[in-house]
């Protein structure tokens, strides 16, 4: 069982992480405890995206991935999504983890570049088990990324 970090104020001068909440791990689900945190405009009350980050590993955080973004429709273009994973991996490190799954539909474009912005070594298109909960939703196939944040 881990326990939450005081992650503090992550900022890079540019965008700001906020956390909104912390759920713990919900075993039955194979569901790993997750930060979850707006992404903000430095010093801007305005919300641009979300993002959050599931600690350790299993079955769920590999198809599904460690870290999760959404940035919403008037910033994208300016590679937020990719600082704001340069600013969540001082949570993964916190918690001694040295590399982080990103998984993204093959045809979602940016995200799949965003990988790339990060050196995310891609790992392969895998299909999705009919057993888990993403396959419920409707996903067949992901493109798996490990980003090696160990340096």
């Amino acid at each position: 069982m881990i326990r939450f970090k005081d992650v503090g104020y992550l900022t890079d001068g540019e965008i700001d992480l906020i956390i909104e909440r912390k759920v713990p791990a919900h075993l039955e689900k194979f569901k790993a405890p997750t930060y979850y945190f707006q992404i903000k405009k430095h010093l801007s009350p305005y919300e641009i995206g979300k993002i959050d980050i599931r600690i350790g590993y299993n079955e769920n955080t590999f198809y599904g991935g460690n870290v999760g973004y959404e940035i919403y429709p008037p910033y994208r273009g300016n590679h937020y999504a990719q600082k704001a994973c340069e600013l969540i991996k001082r949570v993964a490190k916190a918690h001694g983890m040295n590399y982080l799954y990103i998984s993204c539909l093959p045809s979602n474009i940016p995200s799949n570049r965003t990988c790339q912005r990060l050196n995310a070594r891609w790992m392969g298109t895998y299909y999705i088990p009919i057993y888990l909960e993403m396959y419920m939703f409707g996903v067949r196939e992901i493109n798996i990324y490990e980003w090696d944040i160990s340096n």
